[in-house]
């Protein structure tokens, strides 16, 4: 357990007193960090803020009390924040004795992020690769999960336009993140703040995918699973920038809304490979993660991110 104690003189020190008086004598704060409500479950490595006599931080230990030890006596406020919860309320006050010990419950309510992750074209062994990618990650407080859907397997067709729909399933976004970067591509994040229950719906969409179709075992890494869908990827769609908006909008339905102004293939395709495309009856709807990306930043969208990640 960690413990904060006021130093004897200084920043944040005790007030100098006589110690015969009582009500100058220093006191304790001991703050217990929940889940949800002050039974829930409990929350460690929170970090909690007083400011009030004195001002001052202690992080939450594993039975989720942080102690703050032989501070001022009187009134503070006291907050406790964490990666992916939001305090309910914002924070709370407390009241420290003089010579004793006040103790409170802070209550922290889970939430989760949805990103949009959109990797720019890279050049490899002297090709470039002009296409992009698109990925949709989904964090939790319990889990952090990214569904990366691409021509992993067999392709077909003149451009190998079409082939086996590969999803991978990557449990650690460091070594996905890590895999992009490798190509001295850029990713771009955009981030957005969703509930639980919307990152449950997420996840159980793409859940319903990987059971329906094939593990492929060895194609798998440690941090990556790998399943052979039903349905097939193709360039205009179900590819990895429609996959990732629609496992998006079982979030947030709206969050493609305006974007079909933004859906330009002239931008990245060549001539032919748009002639190529528009025998197959072209897309209505965005395909290309550049047209995405540039929607997504354009501020288009009626849906705000929270803010915009680079990789």
């Amino acid at each position: 357990m960690t413990n904060f104690t006021a130093p004897s003189s200084g920043v944040g020190a005790s007030t100098a007193c006589d110690s015969k008086i009582q009500c100058c004598a220093p006191g304790n704060l001991i703050v217990h960090v929940r889940e949800n409500t002050a039974t829930g479950s409990v929350i460690r490595d929170a970090t909690v803020t007083i400011s009030g006599s004195e001002n001052a931080k202690n992080i939450t230990d594993a039975t989720d009390k942080a102690e703050f030890k032989n501070i001022k006596p009187g009134s503070y406020t006291v907050t406790a924040r964490k990666d992916l919860y939001t305090p309910d309320p914002e924070s709370n006050n407390a009241e420290v004795p003089s010579g004793g010990t006040e103790e409170i419950t802070l209550v922290l309510k889970p939430i989760a992020e949805m990103h949009m992750l959109v990797g720019g074209p890279y050049t490899k062994d002297g090709e470039e690769h002009r296409y992009g990618h698109t990925a949709l990650r989904i964090k939790t407080s319990s889990s952090d999960t990214t569904y990366d859907f691409g021509r992993y397997g067999a392709t077909r067709g003149t451009f190998g336009e079409s082939g086996d729909g590969i999803l991978r399933v990557w449990s650690n976004f460091s070594t996905y993140i890590k895999g992009e970067k490798a190509l001295k591509r850029v990713t771009t994040g955009f981030v957005y703040q969703i509930t639980e229950d919307q990152a449950k719906t997420v996840n159980d969409y793409f859940r319903r995918m990987t059971i329906a179709g094939i593990n492929i075992p060895d194609k798998e890494r440690e941090g990556m699973k790998v399943y052979k869908l039903v349905t097939d990827y193709h360039a205009l769609g179900p590819n990895c920038t429609t996959l990732s908006l629609d496992g998006a909008k079982q979030a947030i339905a709206n969050i493609d809304s305006g974007s079909a102004n933004f859906n330009k293939p002239e931008d990245v395709l060549t001539r032919t490979e748009r002639v190529a495309l528009s025998l197959k009856g072209g897309s209505p709807r965005l395909f290309l993660p550049a047209n995405l990306q540039t929607f997504l930043s354009s501020g288009s969208s009626p849906v705000t991110t929270i803010r915009v990640d680079a990789y």
